[in-house]
């Protein structure tokens, strides 16, 4: 006989999309359905729904959909948005409505079908891991692209002791474990402290690209190592979406307290993927960032928790292999990555 849709919630939070029959029929096993159930569920399970769904504006899935499965013959887009989810779900109900019912029912079913596109849109279409292609901080980096920008006002505020990752820098190096000869790439160099202990660190055998995307720092840097003497270090204007590197050309990507000023982070990631060799690592040091224990600065300036970068990093294609402690360093945690 005929059917409708109907959405189940149950007491747990949990929840379900189904065909109910009117006069007999089957649940519907359509591949949707079953996905947002599962990860739903799944994110319940670890405690992963409420906080990301209360920090973040986008989508706490981190989902692309595509594809067809289990047969079926609805192949949902990837990069998915909630115009697409509130258009397939509203078709999907409406359809069969409109060639069984009366008009009279029809009503009915349209505000159920606006009650499932609406439901469907926040569930799929709000990401904690951002949909990818877009700007995930739209002018994030205005003030270091000014021709306005004070290098030596910022010098004092990254280069002061009150600073953690300033005044672990030595520590930080250390654990990073590089090598004579090694090839290294300091992304978002900054003032070019670490910069500098990096070319120590890989002897004059090795190599460090300064990466800089802010015109005023790419001089200061220019005119810092060439005042040090430091033969082992080129400075590299790059953009917000590449590194500017030769294939297969670094060791270790180091990135201290720029992560969260990428605002292309898919495309930067892939092309850190392309620039690493087999197994390179990748090193993010990034701010702690948690409501009710980080200052207000930190949840205002830094995009999101240290779970949704990791997870952005793993779903760019690289590996987690660990997090590094240092005594003191209270502020910052140091991730590290390597290439699969």
């Amino acid at each position: 006989g005929s059917k409708r849709r109907a959405v189940r919630i149950a007491d747990n939070g949990s929840f379900s999309f189904s065909y109910e029959p009117r006069m007999g029929g089957q649940r519907c096993a359509h591949p949707l359905c079953h996905f947002i159930c599962a990860r739903w569920n799944h994110l319940k399970r670890n405690g992963r729904v409420c906080d990301e769904w209360r920090v973040h504006s986008r989508n706490p899935f981190g989902i692309e959909l595509g594809g067809k499965a289990n047969g079926d013959s609805h192949g949902i887009p990837r990069k998915t948005s909630a115009a697409i989810i509130t258009r397939y779900f509203l078709s999907m109900t409406l359809a069969p409505t409109l060639a069984t019912h009366s008009l009279a029912f029809f009503k009915a079913a349209l505000g159920r079908a606006l009650l499932l596109a609406w439901v469907g849109s926040f569930l799929i279409a709000t990401p904690a891991v951002h949909a990818q292609g877009g700007s995930v901080k739209p002018g994030i980096n205005d003030k270091f692209l000014s021709e306005a920008l004070d290098v030596t006002e910022w010098t004092g505020k990254f280069e002061g002791e009150s600073r953690q990752i300033y005044s672990h820098r030595e520590a930080i190096v250390e654990a990073l474990k590089l090598e004579d000869k090694q090839r290294v790439a300091d992304v978002g160099a900054g003032t070019g402290f670490f910069s500098e202990l990096l070319s120590r660190a890989v002897g004059d055998n090795g190599q460090v690209w300064a990466l800089e995307i802010s015109p005023k720092f790419v001089e200061h840097l220019k005119q810092r190592f060439d005042k040090a003497g430091l033969e082992n270090i080129e400075v590299v204007e790059n953009t917000d979406r590449t590194t500017g590197l030769a294939e297969s050309s670094i060791d270790l990507a180091f990135i201290c307290d720029v992560y969260h000023h990428f605002e292309y982070p898919d495309e930067i990631l892939n092309n850190l993927k392309y620039v690493l060799r087999g197994h390179g690592s990748l090193v993010v040091v990034d701010f702690h960032r948690e409501t009710g224990k980080s200052e207000d600065w930190v949840l205002e300036h830094v995009r999101a928790s240290q779970d949704v970068f990791r997870k952005e990093i793993e779903n760019a294609g690289f590996v987690f292999v660990e997090e590094v402690k240092i005594e003191g360093l209270d502020d910052n945690y140091i991730m590290r990555f390597r290439t699969r």
